[in-house]
């Protein structure tokens, strides 16, 4: 036994002392490539520019005077590439001598016509003429800076063919992605986001109190100043790459990276104003003249008569116990300058960005600050006070209190002004950070790093489909805008029960506290082979509150007040359980 385990050994040691010998052999097949890639008209440098050797794994950029140095390079006749963004693609070849350094400068040419396109996929990197899969690629770091991108369903709608994006139409409201369609009638159609090669929390209804059919998205988290380009990966090939989970598709989103040269700072500020152009519903509404006042006066007026419903009408031809209508009324409150919610948003914007570095290492880093909402102070409003309403009007957030609700709480509380939240019940305001930084540690080994911090705080109306809802009312009024609430004879002006002096008075927020953190390893310990580790997580603590003061509320929810608060913790991936 123990001549056996001698033997064993030895065998080892020769193993051992033949894979030496091999890859010893290996790396004196081996030689170096560099060289310096330029602009072929004008001879400058281009710095960043991606050069590899084709058929191996073999990839660098160029720092910032151009220059490039490949190692490992296997001995024989190889093919050098150069890709540039806004240049077509160079290459040469030439024969590389074991031990050797041969030179090959590029220059390359630029071209707005040719565009050898970049993708992003779970396996790293690729020009789009190598990968067989259906993907379209969104230059989002082109877009945000010639059109007003607000958020990240801004950056889809109608950028890639294929899909489709149903937008909500209040500030931070979530948004339905539908690529190619609807695939399931009960299930989740949603597609799932990859940012930076992690998977990241998408909720599209994430909220746990309800306001209607409108719930902010976390995808709307990611700012899109931070983003270099979204890659929308369709079809089979979606859960090829993700697994089953993409069914529905996959949106991969890529941040900035630096560049190797000297720092470049990006200061930028944006202001503007938010109104809504949207074609609200008619209410209509049908009337019999009263039974018991006869005189023309009285017939077809709406608070004088009974309402008659079309159903009734049709029935009416063969049985005179029902209703036929003789007068209909129609009235639009979203058009009415004295019942409308809808006023001028604003918003500002403002950012901080710098990226640089060197062939070895690059860095960028970002900062930005958000703001939908300002609290300001407001003025008072008198009883006639439409106009002064309406001058005052460009501070900032789409949806207001109307002045015949302002002038009904103030009245009834005593009060000079209302709390700021209940005259303006749809705002947000975020911070977002961002650090990227990648290193080349050695020629084998470079790693990257990606984090991001967000800090936002969101205010939400009580809309959609909800009893005590802004559509809700407003769509099923009378049809006309003197219609009163009984026994008390409350001015309604339209609204079919609850006025907004009700249900803005609701104060619903959502707090967001969110990091996301990822790394990515590149190691090619041959020219033939190359690994990749990616690696990250996605934590959310988010926190939903509820405010209903006493005696403020529509009477259905708490008349007496009432106060509710959810905290949630989310981690992607989930945490392994036992």
């Amino acid at each position: 036994m123990g001549t056996m385990n001698r033997r064993t050994c030895l065998a080892l040691l020769g193993l051992g002392a033949l894979v030496g010998g091999v890859a010893a052999s290996a790396r004196a097949q081996q030689g170096s490539i560099a060289g310096q890639v330029t602009d072929q008209a004008t001879g400058h440098p281009l710095a960043g520019a991606r050069v590899t050797i084709h058929g191996t794994s073999l990839v660098t950029s160029s720092n910032a005077e151009g220059r490039y140095t490949l190692r490992n390079v296997p001995a024989g006749a190889v093919t050098v590439r150069a890709t540039f963004i806004g240049y077509a693609a160079a290459t040469r070849a030439l024969t590389v001598g074991p031990g050797e350094t041969a030179t090959a400068d590029l220059a390359l040419k630029l071209t707005p016509y040719t565009l050898d396109a970049v993708v992003s996929t779970v396996s790293g990197d690729q020009t789009r003429k190598e990968t067989p899969n259906a993907i379209s690629t969104i230059g989002a770091d082109k877009l945000v800076q010639t059109r007003p991108i607000t958020s990240m369903n801004d950056l889809l709608v109608a950028k890639a063919p294929g899909v489709e994006v149903l937008p909500g139409n209040i500030t931070g409201a979530g948004a339905r992605v539908r690529i190619r369609g609807t695939s399931s009638l009960s299930l989740n159609n949603e597609p799932i986001y990859i940012i930076d090669g992690v998977r990241m929390e998408s909720a599209n209804n994430s909220s746990s109190i309800g306001i209607g059919g409108t719930n902010p998205s976390r995808v709307n988290d990611i700012d899109p100043n931070e983003i270099e380009s979204i890659d929308v990966v369709k079809g089979p090939a979606a859960s090829t790459l993700y697994g089953t989970a993409a069914t529905n598709g996959v949106v991969v989103i890529k941040t900035k990276r630096g560049a190797p040269g000297p720092a470049r700072f990006n200061v930028f500020a944006e202001t503007g104003i938010i109104k809504d152009y949207n074609t609200y519903p008619t209410a209509y509404r049908g009337w019999v003249h009263s039974a018991t006042d006869t005189s023309s006066a009285a017939n077809s007026r709406p608070n004088n008569g009974t309402q008659c419903f079309l159903t009734q009408t049709v029935r009416a031809l063969s049985d005179p116990q029902y209703c036929k209508q003789d007068s209909i009324t129609t009235f639009n409150l979203f058009k009415d300058p004295d019942a409308t919610p809808l006023g001028t948003g604003y918003r500002q914007q403002y950012g901080l960005q710098v990226s640089g570095g060197s062939d070895v290492s690059s860095y960028f880093i970002s900062g930005e600050y958000e703001n939908e909402v300002s609290q300001l102070k407001m003025p008072p409003f008198a009883a006639d006070s439409v106009k002064a309403l309406r001058e005052w009007e460009d501070e900032r957030g789409l949806l207001r209190m109307p002045a015949f609700a302002w002038n009904r709480l103030v009245t009834a509380r005593q009060i000079d002004e209302l709390p700021y939240e209940q005259y303006r019940p749809n705002a947000r305001r975020g911070t977002h950070v961002r650090a990227n930084v990648q290193a080349n540690l050695t020629p084998k080994i470079d790693l990257a790093v990606q984090t991001g911090f967000i800090s936002s705080s969101q205010r939400l109306p009580q809309t959609d489909n909800n009893t005590v809802g802004l559509l809700s009312n407003g769509y099923g009024g009378p049809g006309f805008k003197g219609n009163l609430l009984l026994p008390n004879n409350v001015p309604l002006f339209g609204y079919r029960l609850y006025t907004p002096d009700q249900f803005f008075s609701e104060t619903v927020n959502q707090d967001i506290d969110r990091f996301i953190g990822s790394g990515t390893l590149n190691w090619r310990p041959q020219s033939w082979l190359g690994v990749r580790v990616v690696g990250g997580a996605d934590f959310t603590n988010r926190v939903d509150t509820d405010l209903c003061r006493r005696d403020q509320c529509p009477p259905i929810n708490a008349i007496t007040g009432r106060c509710s608060s959810t905290t949630r913790r989310t981690r992607t991936p989930p945490r392994p359980s036992c």
